[in-house]
């Protein structure tokens, strides 16, 4: 065997063990919840567990499909891919709520931030592929190989901070949500807040790159122009899912108020993105988004 050929039989060796490695930890941090409460979670884990191991399977099979045909893209186009990377991913915790719950969702979460952070480890820390390597490289680093998926496992980790401070404070004001169940409370205020950062961000990106011309003083990086698209797109987004769930399915809520918070979320996740902080966007502003979105309802219900 020719020395080529070992090193090649070794790396396909590290490839297979690292990906079956995290593919079998983040099965087993999906039966966590088994041991809260057997009756009511093993079904659920069952489930998760074919759906994410589903998932990665078909990640192998679009990365070998899709990565060689557009990793010539530039760099604002990798940009663009990653940011609808981020939003897709902080809006798996909306499906794992519709199918399960709050709870098991951060299990599902955390399974997928030890998944994606792994991945990070031994493809940018490492320099070794895994199987799913090529899915990743095509969805949003095709000019930027070998280099970490920083931004993107930063959204991630902030959407499993989102729904683990979410989730007490609508449990805890649960009874003002009149006629709605918990579960479904959860479900339209998480999802509110990663399309509120998710597409306002992304607004702002693409408004920005092209038409910024007038900079913010506490923030060169940034723009008015970027700011102000921001800023409407995150009213208009948060009108529409928290009138769909609040207003037309369960008229919990005053049509004011409602207003207002959608007003006052719009600005504030606008300026949360506008800000220059120590930490990564990505990681910040949806947490302060929701923070603001979940204090806002709770305080409202409560007055009301």
């Amino acid at each position: 065997m020719s020395k080529r050929s070992s090193v090649m039989d070794k790396k396909s060796f590290l490839q297979a063990f690292w990906s079956i490695f995290v593919v079998a930890i983040t099965d087993i941090i999906l039966f966590i919840p088994t041991f809260i409460n057997f009756y009511i979670y093993w079904w659920m884990s069952i489930i998760a567990v074919i759906l994410l191991d589903g998932l990665l399977i078909f990640l192998v099979l679009y990365g070998q499909i899709r990565h060689y045909k557009i990793r010539e893209k530039g760099k604002e186009a990798t940009t663009f891919s990653r940011k609808m990377f981020n939003i897709v991913s902080g809006l798996l915790a909306t499906i794992f709520i519709f199918l399960f719950d709050p709870l098991f969702s951060i299990f599902c979460l955390l399974g997928l931030d030890f998944a994606f952070g792994m991945h990070e480890v031994v493809y940018a820390g490492l320099k070794l592929k895994m199987w799913y390597t090529d899915a990743f490289n095509a969805l949003g680093r095709q000019s930027e190989e070998f280099k970490p998926y920083y931004a993107s496992f930063m959204a991630l980790i902030s959407s499993t901070i989102i729904l683990g401070i979410e989730t007490p404070l609508v449990y805890i004001f649960r009874a003002y949500y009149t006629g709605i169940q918990f579960k479904w409370a959860m479900f339209y205020i998480y999802t509110t807040t990663i399309l509120i950062w998710g597409f306002g961000d992304t607004t702002a990106f693409l408004i920005g790159s092209k038409y910024g011309k007038h900079k913010l003083p506490w923030n060169k990086e940034k723009s008015y122009e970027g700011l102000f698209g921001n800023i409407i797109v995150s009213i208009i987004v948060s009108l529409t899912f928290l009138g769909i769930g609040f207003i037309i399915q369960w008229q919990i809520l005053n049509i004011f108020y409602y207003v207002l918070i959608s007003i006052i979320c719009g600005v504030l996740g606008g300026f949360y993105e506008s800000l220059k902080l120590p930490v990564d966007d990505n990681f910040s502003t949806p947490i302060l988004a929701g923070i603001t979105l979940t204090i806002l309802m709770n305080f409202f219900l409560l007055i009301i």
